[in-house]
């Protein structure tokens, strides 16, 4: 039987979009052989059946209640503020100085957003 494998993954935070190296992992069982998917499955099962020690499974139907309970009841300018917080802490930690530039054009568009935007938000209609 022919298999394809792949993993990738991509982090929309500050640190995931300026920190992480993105990948994409592809291999054809045409190309390199059944053998490569052996360790492969065994971690995919691990992982999607919850029996993994360093992952957190959270099936589709619960995505929704566990955002709820896990940032819920915290405003959108809250969240914002720790995400600003925790991205000028990463940037004073960093010897990369483009790190640090990336850094403080996001805190730049931040403090943009809460000058201007806050209020107008809040009078948004649901």
């Amino acid at each position: 039987m022919n298999k394809v494998r792949f993993k990738g993954s991509f982090n929309f935070t500050a640190y995931g979009l300026l920190e992480n190296l993105e990948e994409l992992d592809l291999k054809l069982s045409w190309k390199v052989g059944n053998e490569a998917f052996t360790e492969y499955e065994a971690y995919f099962d691990c992982l999607f059946n919850g029996r993994s020690d360093y992952a957190d499974f959270v099936p589709f139907e619960q995505i929704e209640a566990a955002i709820v309970r896990d940032y819920g009841g915290k405003e959108f300018d809250e969240l914002l503020m720790d995400e600003q917080r925790l991205a000028a802490k990463k940037a004073q930690q960093t010897c990369s100085v483009l790190y640090q530039k990336a850094v403080e054009r996001i805190l730049r568009k931040i403090d943009i957003y809460t000058c201007y935007t806050p209020i107008s938000i809040r009078e948004w209609p649901s």
